[in-house]
C-alpha cells in the first residue's frame, strides 16, 4: 500500500503543477535564458498584442485624471491603446499639456498612471503588465488593477543566475503563463532573454502532501475489497 502511494508521488507532483500552472511573478524567481541569438534557442514567450480601440476613453477622462497638473483639466490630449486583455483592461500611452507623457490603464475608468516617461508594453490575461521607466535597467512587471496606480508599482523580482539581478533595459512582452520577454542587460544591451517563472518550492511541497493525504484517506475509507485493482 505505502509503496503504491510512493509511486504516485511523482504523478501527483506533475498533476499539481499542471493544475495550478506557473506562479505569478511575486511567488518565485525567474530563470533567465538568452534567446533568439546565434546558437541560442528561440524565445518562446507567446505574448500577442490586441490594440483595439476603446470608445470610452476620451479627452475629458484624461482632463479629470490629470487635473492636479497645471493646465491638465483643460488641455488637449493624444493617446493610443497598446493592448487589451481578455477582461477588457486596456493599456496605452498618453501625452498632454505641461509635458505630460506617461502610460495609462483603463478598466471602466482610468486607474493609472502618473509617473513621467512610464511605458507599458503588454498586459496578459492574468492582469500583469510589463514595461520600463526612463531609468537605465528599469524594466518592471506590475499588477494592473488592485489599487490606484498599481500598474506603476513594480513587483520585486529576482533572477537565476543572480548576475541578472542588476535588471533589464526593457520588458517587451508577457504571456498568460507569466513568461516575460526581456531586452538588454548589463552583459549585452541588444540581447533578448526569456524569463520563466520558477514555482515556489514550498507551494509545490504543500500541494504534493495535500493530494497524497487525500489519496491515503480515500484508500483507508474504501470498503474491504474495494479498489483491490489499484
Amino acid at each position: 500500500m505505502v509503496s503504491k502511494l510512493l509511486i504516485l508521488v511523482p504523478v501527483v507532483i506533475g498533476l499539481s503543477m499542471a493544475a495550478f500552472g506557473d506562479p505569478v511573478p511575486a511567488n518565485g524567481p525567474y530563470l533567465v535564458t538568452p534567446c533568439n541569438g546565434a546558437g541560442q534557442p528561440a524565445c518562446m514567450v507567446n505574448s500577442i498584442l490586441n490594440p483595439q480601440p476603446e470608445p470610452l476613453i476620451n479627452n475629458g477622462l484624461f482632463q479629470s485624471w490629470f487635473s492636479f497638473v497645471p493646465g491638465g483639466s483643460t488641455g488637449a490630449y493624444s493617446w493610443g491603446v497598446t493592448d487589451v486583455n481578455a477582461s477588457g483592461v486596456a493599456i496605452g500611452q498618453v501625452r498632454g499639456p505641461n509635458s505630460i507623457d506617461t502610460a495609462f490603464i483603463f478598466a471602466s475608468g482610468l486607474s493609472c498612471c502618473t509617473f513621467d516617461g512610464l511605458v507599458l508594453n503588454d498586459i496578459n490575461d492574468n492582469g500583469f503588465v510589463v514595461g520600463n521607466t526612463p531609468s537605465i535597467f528599469a524594466a518592471f512587471v506590475a499588477y494592473c488593477c488592485g489599487s490606484l496606480n498599481d500598474g506603476q508599482q513594480p513587483i520585486p523580482v529576482t533572477y537565476i543566475p543572480p548576475a541578472y539581478n542588476t535588471g533589464f533595459e526593457d520588458f517587451v512582452g508577457i504571456d498568460d503563463s507569466n513568461r516575460i520577454l526581456a531586452v538588454g542587460s548589463r552583459m549585452d544591451f541588444s540581447q533578448h532573454y526569456e524569463l520563466d517563472p520558477i514555482p515556489e518550492p514550498r507551494s509545490i511541497v504543500l500541494t504534493v502532501f495535500g493530494l497524497t493525504a487525500f489519496l491515503i484517506r480515500r484508500r483507508i475509507s474504501l470498503p474491504r475489497g474495494a479498489g483491490s485493482a489499484v
